[in-house]
């Protein structure tokens, strides 16, 4: 049975605002600290590491998830109007009572399967990237976040930590990563097999599944930007 579609690809464009007005402020509060950055590297062995990676949440990450979302969005409408157009034939094929698919039918099921797998294969580069970011950043705050802990007698208190807030983000950096490599080794494994165009293997799809899944992910990508907006607000005023 080929994957077509998971609903976790859009885990991290569901998280609440309120959490990523800590995450941006946390970004700010570090960026903050770049005039005594100096004096932080010696007091936090990892400030530089996390240093290194508000700015480039500032730069890239966060913009990068923004067009991730829409990308994400646009990927999921396209899906949706492919194979919803090969599903309404097929049914029409089985509401005949025939069990026999006419060849253009046949080859529009390998050209839509094609298609799918050329096209996510670059939305999992990319989401994966992201993703790759997001840990890298998660785990610099969780390490930096321990050793403030540990010298908060000398340093202060410069920021509060994290803790769980950043256990929704972490989680869904995690599940995109796993779900789209299971969605692409699907597809491709798939494609790599002589492939005999059936009814049962069309079934075998579960085309109304995917379209269920693709048009609730394709709300929560498109929404992302909007929720999020005004968030870098928090890069230069965090406080």
């Amino acid at each position: 049975m080929v994957t077509l579609a998971l609903g976790s690809v859009g885990e991290i464009f569901i998280i609440p605002v309120n959490e990523w007005t800590i995450i941006n402020k946390r970004v700010g509060q570090v960026l903050a600290t770049t005039a005594i950055k100096d004096y932080m590297a010696t007091v936090l062995p990892e400030y530089p590491a996390l240093l290194n990676s508000c700015l480039q949440w500032q730069n890239s990450t966060f913009a990068g998830l923004i067009s991730n979302s829409q990308a994400l969005s646009n990927y999921c409408a396209v899906a949706i109007s492919d194979f919803s157009s090969l599903n309404a034939q097929v049914k029409e094929v089985i509401q005949s009572g025939s069990q026999n698919l006419p060849d253009s039918l046949k080859q529009q099921t390998i050209d839509l399967l094609q298609k799918l797998s050329k096209v996510t294969a670059p939305m999992a580069a990319q989401s994966n990237l992201l993703s790759a970011e997001i840990l890298t950043f998660l785990n610099c705050n969780v390490t930096v976040d321990a050793q403030m802990a540990i010298y908060k007698d000398s340093l202060g208190t410069f920021w509060d930590p994290l803790g769980d807030t950043i256990k929704n983000l972490e989680a869904a950096a995690g599940h995109v990563t796993g779900v789209w490599s299971a969605i692409t080794d699907d597809l491709n494994y798939t494609l790599g097999l002589p492939i005999t165009v059936t009814i049962p293997f069309i079934e075998s799809l579960n085309i109304d599944v995917a379209i269920a899944s693709w048009q609730n992910v394709q709300a929560e990508a498109a929404g992302f930007p909007a929720m999020t907006a005004g968030q870098e607000q928090y890069w230069t005023n965090p406080f």
